[in-house]
């Protein structure tokens, strides 16, 4: 029979593997943002959304320090209460076996 799941050792795996997605995403979101800023900069692609680089091509960057932050926070978070239910449904069963 499996044991059950050590609640904290759980959360830190959840907030490192969320962390790595975190920081992969924050990547794609800042050089993507770069390179649409630099095409609206140069006019090759007109956008009423985005006047081309600026501080909110820098202020993308901070993606790359946040999203890794937000993702490790809300793994470490989702590792607790999973892990929890887990044990506490697994406990419920074991005990009708």
């Amino acid at each position: 029979m499996p044991n059950t799941i050590e609640v904290l050792l759980f959360a830190k795996i959840n907030a490192v593997v969320l962390g790595f997605l975190g920081l992969i995403l924050g990547l794609l979101y800042s050089v993507g943002g770069l390179v649409i800023d630099i095409l609206v900069s140069n006019g090759n692609i007109n956008s009423n959304e985005t006047s081309g680089l600026g501080i909110g091509t820098l202020l993308a960057f901070g993606a790359i320090i946040g999203m890794p932050f937000l993702f490790s926070l809300i793994g470490f978070f989702y590792g607790i209460i999973s892990a929890f239910l887990y044990n506490l449904i697994f406990c419920r069963i074991r005990t009708l076996l």
